[in-house]
């Protein structure tokens, strides 16, 4: 492994472990605050799980030298979870669209249907690959092989459907323009706002995954870039990062986080001065 190659690798460890970070802190967040588990956080929640497991799944092998049944057990976890992730975006599209074109505020009794379809679908396509020997080592990453099978499991399975939902998205993003400016961006029902603060998450889809098209269309014609390899796993994996963050820094959350902080800080400075009290009585 040259010098390039052990900086590459770095960069990515170091953006897998914010990413892992990040999104335990969003899960926790979540767990903890109930009061914001509206059904807009719901889907947040799924799709930073969903990033939990794909950028834990990334880390391991890039650490450790691990054997091809463990690896083959990460590729699933892999596949599966970077499913999920572009499932859900495809399902906060959906909703931004039905509440801010379409004005259907009960959303929320369409959530068991997404979440049964969502997980069915990506456990079954992250394990039919197995069953064609389909999962390998790959640059230190366990996911479907760069062989004829594999690149066109890979564009079966995700990105003919990624494809697909970006220019769902597009669609989207513009009818959702147009209804905020016919309405001079007045949002007056709670579940309108919440909707509007899922707007990231499929802008953050499309950035991130285009790299990864243009490198995958690029194998199929044996066109081999180090630095394209390396631009694909780390937009990929910052996705990983902006998904949580910009859950965390929406304005309930970062409220959350604050009167968390000011109460600790309440606490401590009462501890304090019940320490001083003690020592002017002694």
């Amino acid at each position: 492994m040259d010098s390039i190659e052990k900086s590459n690798l770095i960069v990515l460890i170091f953006l897998n472990a914010l990413s892992i970070a990040l999104s335990l802190f969003a899960i926790i967040i979540y767990i903890m605050a109930k009061h914001l588990r509206v059904y807009a956080f719901k889907l947040v929640f799924w799709m930073n799980l969903a990033d939990l497991f794909r950028s834990t799944s990334q880390l391991i092998p890039k650490i450790y030298d691990i054997n091809f049944s463990f690896c083959e057990i990460l590729g699933v976890i892999h596949v599966s979870s970077s499913c999920l992730t572009l499932f859900w975006s495809f399902v906060i599209a959906v909703t931004i669209y039905q509440v801010l074109v379409k004005k259907i505020f009960d959303v929320d009794k369409y959530y068991n249907y997404w979440l049964g379809f969502g997980l069915s679908i990506c456990g079954i396509l992250g394990l039919v690959p197995i069953f064609y020997n389909s999962y390998g080592n790959i640059l230190k990453d366990c996911t479907l092989k760069n062989n004829p099978v594999g690149l066109i499991t890979k564009f079966v399975e995700f990105y003919i459907p990624a494809f697909i939902i970006i220019i769902f998205n597009t669609v989207i993003f513009y009818k959702v323009y147009k209804a905020l400016n016919k309405e001079n961006d007045i949002l007056g029902s709670e579940d309108e706002i919440n909707a509007k603060r899922l707007f990231y998450y499929p802008v953050i889809l499309i950035i991130t995954i285009i790299p990864s098209m243009i490198d995958r269309a690029a194998a199929f014609s044996n066109f081999e870039s180090q630095n394209l390899d390396f631009l694909t796993n780390t937009t990929w994996t910052i996705q990983g990062v902006l998904n949580p963050l910009c859950y965390s820094l929406t304005k309930p959350v970062k409220k959350y986080i604050l009167s968390g902080c000011k109460k600790k800080r309440s606490i401590s400075s009462e501890g304090s001065e019940l320490n001083k009290a003690s020592i002017l009585l002694d």
